[in-house]
């Protein structure tokens, strides 16, 4: 049963090449938090900076992970986005001379949550006269800021930069913070292409069988 060995790892390591070359780009969000004490939302958005100038491009949230946290049924999004954080992905499309968002509702706070985001589309890796930002906010239930360590009232930032390049943010805040790591492109081509570890895993079985 050799021959897998020899001609099932060359392809998924081809067919990963390829998903990785697509030009999708991947950061780890881990935003930690107080007990605010009141009913809120956590915020993501995504926008263009200029209907006019800037190319589209969406981003996938995964592996949404929380410590403490009490998440509820009450959500909201612009039309476009697709998912949620319980199942996801999650998928923000930038907008064209606005934000797309998705909120979450919380009833409680809990110490920490994090997640995977991952960026695509002609936006990535090409030039632009104008680009976009994906934000995270901690909002009260009246949408207004509990923190706003950042410009925009946000705690976390992922800029992608008229260049096609990003510039990321992450912040400090009163008992709390948020960071930003990048993900290494391999991972993030294994992140788009869920089913080639079934795969894998189902070749591995039968070399040993």
């Amino acid at each position: 049963m050799i021959r897998y060995k020899y001609v099932f790892l060359p392809l998924a390591l081809a067919f990963t090449a390829a998903v990785a070359s697509a030009g999708q780009i991947g950061y780890i969000v881990t935003v930690s938090t107080p007990d605010f004490g009141a009913r809120g939302w956590i915020d993501f958005s995504f926008n263009q900076a200029n209907a006019y100038a800037s190319l589209p491009a969406t981003a996938t949230i995964w592996n949404f992970q929380q410590t403490g946290f009490t998440l509820d049924g009450t959500m909201q999004s612009t039309p476009g986005v697709s998912g949620f954080l319980g199942a996801g992905p999650l998928i923000i499309p930038n907008d064209a001379a606005g934000a797309n968002y998705f909120t979450q509702g919380i009833p409680a706070w809990g110490s920490s949550f994090s997640f995977t985001v991952v960026f695509d589309g002609p936006a990535v890796g090409a030039a632009a006269p104008d680009g976009s930002a994906f934000r995270v906010a901690l909002l009260h239930y009246d949408f207004s800021p509990f923190v706003s360590p950042l410009v925009d009232d946000e705690v976390a930032n992922i800029t992608l930069n008229p260049a096609g390049d990003f510039s990321t943010l992450g912040s400090t805040f009163d008992r709390g913070s948020a960071s930003v790591d990048p993900v290494p492109e391999p991972a993030v081509a294994w992140l788009l292409a869920p089913g080639l570890g079934a795969l894998l895993l189902a070749a591995r079985r039968r070399r040993y069988n």
